[in-house]
């Protein structure tokens, strides 16, 4: 457990990395600023006291042209980089409004920050340019005077194109060690007035950063649309038919009795990161569910604050679908359909049972911040069943929410579990609205603190007795539950009524990201959770909801703490359907060298919950039986779309896909953590496999130095069929006549030499002339398998090796 030693070598561990990362910039600063300081002032023929207006008509000549010759070459060869918080220098290329606000100097992630920063909408047409002036983005485009001469000259994007131009990569198998790729680099961000300095000092800094540079077909076309001053369009307006339907919703969302408000504000702050996608849409438009000054029918004018929580200010405000018009990134995309069965479900769930609602929930922190509190009217049976009817897309979001990034924030999981979910069916108590009302108070949240400058050992015991008492209740609860009727048996397990494969999960960790998805991949993990109602809400609203990105360290670490005990409650909770006296031995297994602390804590649980399973059990290995029943009990919906199998994969690569399956452990050591494989057969069809390797941990409750936590010589791996992850690190291509040739190099692998030269042969590295190529396939192959889910993925995880 964390402890206040922990938290001081955290914040000093980040103060000297951030120092060292920065002190060649800091010098590199001083001297663009010596040399260059009136020229800051001089060079009028860059500055502005205006914005262009680069927006043109969509269906105009140039509006064309964006959609279907600019926006594509942004998506498919910067986007890859710049689609997120966590974009180089904040600059998010994912719609003309991003592009338009430009860049800036500030982190947005920053381990050492003592004060919170000033919150940044994750929407990039949330301000006008000249506000984004204000608050520290500088321009990529001219915006002074255009002229052919002066849109190249005042344009990063072409000062940056043309760098690469003249300073491709040196041609070598890998980059060289000056162009820096660790996801805590240093980032030089110049603007316009410091790029010639900037250019100067690190010549291979061109875009795209670390990677092959663009045709010069697709360079000609930017240098066309730069000359012509940028300009841009949205796409097209809606249809009259999906316009009716947006109307139909929103007034849906927007009904006025108190009812109707309470169930729109807990949907709202459930799905507000979604992108919402109508089941008839032909051209799959997606929309973004945001709170409005202004009514439908209107332009939206946003309700930007930092948490969907946070009080509007206003008395009254709007639910609206706003359109999504920047380019789907999968580090952030979570469709999620609305139908007519979905409404239905919707009024089943929120307006058929018998419950009135007296009051309006105030927007003030204590009770916004706490779901038991502020929608303790609404039905909890209906908002347990509300979230498991999309139980994965629910837990994804803590993926890719505003946590799109962090060892710290996912060092908190193991790198492969499976999860299953309490059965609503049953009358647990953490299920139960009168059990939560009553204990509300030991179900707080760390986003109702706030900021916290300073954290001690009394916020982490606070947590830890308010965590033991509810349990200690909890416990008692089921006591007396568990002796008049219920008993400990499979039957407390969702099954999904026969039909919802949301019943069972599998989370892979992939070191700083995340991914979750439908069914139980792989072989048996070694350890499981159960989550019930309480576990569940507690997790969306304090890693989605509650987390603010551009909180202080004080907020980072208390949201990581308390993360803590949810992942012990649920493992717990599988825990607790073993024989009583395997518990121990399975708890000890999974916290290996762990602190004192986590030991007491689970022996001052364990000795709340004496009752013995009910499940009968017939081998000595109960952990893996276990797993072996849950598996069975959601066996008539449990997807297997990932699981290597002669449904989904060709019958002559299934033995190689099972070799690589079991590949040896040394081997393993040296893979990364997301490869995708791609298999290319005579016809030039890619098949595509990603290979997940998982990291072996003695226990998963330090903050730092996880590698003391590691346990390597049990690393494993995963072969799913297509694609995991929205961060590969590493390109595998192979020929199908081929395959047992790779699989026979992957398993003789047992040193970084030894990869090297596999990746010689088979890798499509970064600095490979095809590099582009294969990604355009590999975009092209999601897309057709699974529009849906289609979006870009990240590349600022490739690694260089």
């Amino acid at each position: 457990m964390i402890k206040v030693s922990i938290f001081v070598r955290m914040i000093s561990k980040e103060f000297k990395m951030k120092r060292r990362q920065d002190s060649k910039l800091i010098l590199f600063t001083l001297l663009i600023i010596s040399i260059t300081g009136c020229a800051l002032f001089a060079a009028n023929e860059y500055d502005s006291s205006s914005f262009q207006e680069r927006y043109v008509a969509f269906d105009s000549e140039w509006g064309q042209k964006y959609q279907t010759d600019i926006k594509p070459i942004f998506d498919k060869r910067c986007v890859v980089c710049h689609g997120c918080y966590d974009a180089p220098c904040q600059l998010k290329l994912t719609s003309p409004a991003g592009i338009d606000r430009g860049a800036n100097k500030e982190r947005v992630y920053d381990g050492a920050r003592i004060l919170a920063a000033e919150h940044v909408s994750p929407s990039a047409d949330a301000y006008t340019t000249k506000e984004w002036r204000k608050k520290g983005f500088y321009p990529v485009l001219n915006e002074g005077e255009a002229s052919e001469d002066t849109n190249r000259k005042a344009s990063l994007i072409y000062r940056y194109l043309e760098l690469k131009n003249q300073h491709p990569l040196p041609g070598l198998a890998l980059l060289p060690k000056d162009i820096t790729l660790d996801l805590n680099r240093s980032q030089a961000c110049p603007n316009i007035y410091q790029f010639d300095e900037f250019s100067k000092r690190f010549p291979l800094w061109g875009m795209p950063y670390g990677l092959p540079a663009l045709s010069q077909q697709e360079q000609s076309t930017l240098v066309e649309w730069i000359d012509a001053n940028a300009p841009m369009a949205s796409p097209a307006p809606l249809n009259d038919n999906l316009q009716k339907e947006v109307e139909r919703w929103e007034a849906f969302f927007n009904q006025a009795s108190l009812k109707s408000q309470l169930v729109s504000r807990y949907i709202f702050e459930h799905l507000y990161l979604f992108h919402l996608y109508y089941q008839d849409d032909a051209e799959l438009n997606y929309f973004q569910l945001v709170r409005s000054y202004t009514p439908t029918g209107e332009a939206i004018e946003l309700i930007d604050t930092v948490r969907p929580y946070d009080d509007p200010g206003v008395n009254n405000f709007y639910y609206r679908l706003k359109v999504v018009d920047a380019t789907l990134v999968s580090k952030t995309h979570m469709p999620y359909e609305l139908s007519d069965a979905r409404l239905e479900r919707w009024k089943q769930l929120f307006f058929q049972p018998e419950y009135g609602v007296k009051d309006k929930v105030s927007y003030q922190a204590e009770v916004a911040s706490n779901p038991f509190v502020a929608f303790q009217q609404l039905p909890v049976d209906s908002r347990y069943r509300f979230m498991l009817d999309d139980a994965e897309k629910i837990i994804m979001a803590f993926m890719k929410g505003p946590v799109c990034r962090g060892q710290i924030a996912l060092d908190v999981i193991r790198d492969r579990f499976w999860v299953f979910f309490s059965n609503p069916n049953v009358s647990l108590p953490a299920d139960n609205a009168e059990f939560l009302a009553i204990n509300s108070s030991n179900l707080q949240l760390p986003a109702g603190k706030g900021n916290p400058v300073l954290l001690t050992i009394t916020d982490w015991r606070s947590y830890a007795t308010q965590q033991k008492t509810y349990l200690k209740n909890k416990y008692q609860y089921e006591e007396q539950l568990f002796e008049q009727s219920e008993k400990i048996n499979l039957d407390l397990i969702w099954n999904g009524e026969g039909k919802n494969p949301n019943a069972a999960l599998t989370v892979f960790r992939h070191f700083d990201s995340a991914s979750v998805v439908r069914g139980l991949v792989g072989k048996k993990p070694e350890t499981a959770w159960v989550i019930d109602y309480s576990i569940f809400e507690r997790i969306h609203y304090l890693l989605v909801a509650g987390y603010n990105v551009f909180g202080n360290v004080g907020h980072q670490l208390l949201t990581r703490l308390y993360m803590d005990f949810l992942r012990m409650e649920s493992e717990i909770n599988f825990i607790e359907m073993l024989p009583r006296d395997a518990r121990q031995q399975v708890w000890q297994e999974w916290y290996e060298d762990a602190d004192k602390h986590v030991n007491d804590y689970f022996d001052a649980v364990n000795e709340q919950f004496f009752h013995e399973t009910n499940i009968s059990y017939k081998t000595n290995e109960p952990r893996e039986e276990l797993l072996g029943l849950l598996s069975q009990r959601v066996s008539d919906i449990k997807d297997q779309g990932f699981n290597i199998n002669k449904d989904n994969t060709p019958q002559n690569y299934l033995d190689a896909l099972e070799a690589l399956n079991a590949i040896p452990n040394r081997a393993v050591q040296e893979l990364s953590d997301v490869t995708f494989l791609s298999i290319e057969n005579s016809e030039g069809k890619l098949s595509v496999f990603t290979l997940i390797r998982n990291d072996a941990h003695k226990n998963v409750t330090t903050l730092f130095d996880e590698k003391d936590s590691r346990s390597p010589v049990k690393d494993t791996v995963t072969v799913v069929n297509g694609f995991i992850g929205a961060y590969p690190n590493t390109f595998w291509h192979v020929y199908e006549d081929q395959l047992d040739m790779l699989v026979d190099r992957v398993l003789k692998i047992n040193s970084n030499q030894k990869y090297s030269d596999f990746m010689a042969i088979y890798g499509i590295r970064r600095t490979a002339e095809n590099f582009w190529q294969h990604s355009d396939q590999l975009h092209s192959n999601f897309e057709q398998k699974d529009p849906i889910n289609y979006s870009l993925f990240d590349y600022s995880r490739l690694e260089n090796r």
